[in-house]
């Protein structure tokens, strides 16, 4: 369908891979379509394992996309040499299921996973490419099935083949396809939909592993894993098991019990919190705290130079001239069920806990776990209940630059701490155990007093997410974004971004901070992201900003 050529962009002497339409093609109003749907799904992505585009044009009838050009090898071309091993197959999948999950989080199905459509960087990082065959789901029950059908036989669901519609778990099957063709080697076009367990193939290969794989081959797609990250957490499960003997018996003595009785578990704490009480610190700890935030310029975004860097953080000098007091932590469980009732987090059971487990107005509660799964909706509900029930403060979420300013605590790296360090100063992917914990870590607090800024959970902020609006029609971001350092003080007071609220429309509310289940380059204080207002997730909540009335 398409043709790629390597291309040098003469003014910046960058590489870029532009892609044409082939002119046979370009006759179908079809592929047409095809083709420019392919730049306007990747226009509004932002992930490192996608490329990223630049823009689209026609040219003499032909259309083209320009975009990253990636140096490197595909997973097709590293096959040919055998089959990997069934953990360096469960590590190459773990970032395939991240980005994913991503892109099922905006609407996204993407339709055909296979060899030659996953890369592998220079530095060994996997991209995702050909957004061809993606397209957006349809929740419309009128529509039962897909009305074309896309997809690379072997690798394609079944309902992919006309008899459904399309959806996440799609995708999930030909994950499942994938990773069963990578571990064994055998060929899915030979026997069909008909797969067998890659443990009775290979014995050396996990039986966890293999029944991660099986799940997501099921023909019934109810019976697949729902979502892409919970097929990942199957995955790492199977690469942290350690194998236990199976003729090893464990005996573990009950100490203080009587003989041939289990001690009781105690029944969870009976507590209640009034809605006026949401922020006394002596019930709610620093969850109750608000920190002063005095008026100051900042250089919002990043500079080129920055690792993990995405082409949405133009560095820009923005001044922010009246003062807000921010809460020291994340909205918690606790104060979440104080003002609206019900607790919509996942982490509240006892087996999440970190001792602050219990029923709070009939509720079950982590009491000092952020609040997660809820949108920006919910959020701004809880708001407005709150500023309806008192006069002193008016409560709102934070701006985008609000939010940034705050998180980068003086300081201009990609971090408030050094990088070295995030294990300590944050929750990300690789310290959290897969889950929330309580706020008030006492080093995840930023020299202002701000805790959990950067990892445990997204925070939802308030505009819409946009291009920065820069430069009043001066190019002058490009300098900046070279990574040149410039004083502020010197900037003309012209170029100044004077307390920016973003947008005023949009179809996706920004989000920001990182979470528990990403790793570091989305915890960076300039990284963007975006979920729709209605969206909600179990590494997502918020914090609150007040003013007095």
């Amino acid at each position: 369908m398409a043709r790629v050529y390597r291309v040098r962009h003469v003014p910046s002497n960058t590489i870029w891979a532009l892609k044409e339409l082939n002119p046979s093609s370009a006759q179908s109003q079809e592929e047409k379509g095809q083709f420019r749907n392919e730049y306007d799904l990747l226009e509004g992505l932002n992930h490192p394992n996608l490329p990223r585009v630049k823009e689209s044009f026609e040219h003499e009838g032909r259309l083209y996309i320009v975009e990253e050009f990636i140096q490197g090898e595909t997973l097709e071309k590293r096959l040919e040499a055998g089959p990997m091993s069934w953990r360096e197959a469960a590590q190459m999948a773990i970032p395939l299921l991240k980005v994913l999950h991503y892109i099922h989080s905006k609407g996204i199905v993407y339709r055909d996973i296979k060899p030659s459509n996953i890369m592998f960087r220079e530095d060994g990082s996997l991209v995702l490419v050909d957004f061809g065959a993606a397209r957006r789901y349809s929740a419309d029950p009128a529509k039962t099935h897909d009305t074309i059908v896309l997809g690379t036989p072997g690798f394609a669901s079944p309902e992919q083949h006309g008899k459904q519609q399309t959806d996440r778990r799609s995708d999930i099957y030909s994950a499942g396809v994938l990773l069963h063709h990578a571990a064994t080697g055998r060929d899915p076009n030979d026997k069909p939909f008909i797969f067998e367990d890659p443990h009775d193939i290979a014995p050396g290969i996990d039986p966890v592993f293999s029944q991660a794989v099986m799940r997501a081959l099921k023909l019934d797609r109810e019976s697949r894993f729902s979502t892409a990250k919970d097929m990942r957490w199957a995955l790492e499960a199977a690469l942290a098991a350690k194998s236990v003997p199976a003729a090893v018996s464990v005996s573990i003595p009950r100490q203080n019990a009587p003989q041939g009785r289990i001690p009781a578990v105690p029944p969870p704490l009976q507590a209640a919190l009034k809605p006026e009480d949401v922020f006394d610190e002596s019930q709610v700890g620093r969850a109750g705290r608000f920190v002063a935030i005095a008026p100051g310029e900042f250089m919002m975004g990043s500079p080129g130079s920055e690792n993990g860097r995405f082409s949405d953080e133009d560095l820009h000098a923005v001044k922010l001239t009246k003062a807000f007091e921010m809460q020291a932590t994340p909205v918690t469980q606790r104060q979440w069920v104080a003002v609206m009732g019900g607790n919509p987090a996942y982490f509240k059971g006892r087996q999440h806990s970190d001792g602050d487990h219990m029923i709070l107005n009939g509720e079950e509660v982590n009491a000092d776990h952020p609040v997660e799964q809820v949108s920006w909706e919910d959020a701004r509900e809880f708001i407005r209940r709150l500023n309806a029930m008192q006069s002193q403060y008016a409560y709102r979420l934070p701006t985008e630059s609000e939010w940034e300013y705050a998180a980068r605590a003086g300081t201009e790296g990609s971090y408030w701490f050094s990088s070295g360090l995030l294990d300590k100063h944050a929750w990300h992917d690789g310290n959290s155990g897969k889950r929330t914990h309580a706020v008030g870590h006492p080093d995840h607090f930023t020299p202002q007093g701000l805790g959990d800024m950067l990892g445990h959970v997204w925070e939802w902020v308030e505009d819409f997410y946009a291009p920065y609006q820069l430069g009043f029609g001066l190019d002058w971001k490009g300098w900046l974004n070279q990574g040149i350092s410039l004083s502020i003080k010197l900037l003309p007071s012209r170029l100044l971004n004077i307390d920016p609220i973003g947008s005023p429309t949009g179809s996706f509310r920004v989000i920001r901070g990182g979470s528990w289940s990403y790793d570091a380059s989305y915890l960076r204080s300039a990284y963007r992201y975006l979920g729709g207002p209605g969206g909600r997730w179990d590494d997502v909540g918020f914090r609150l900003v007040r003013s007095i009335r």
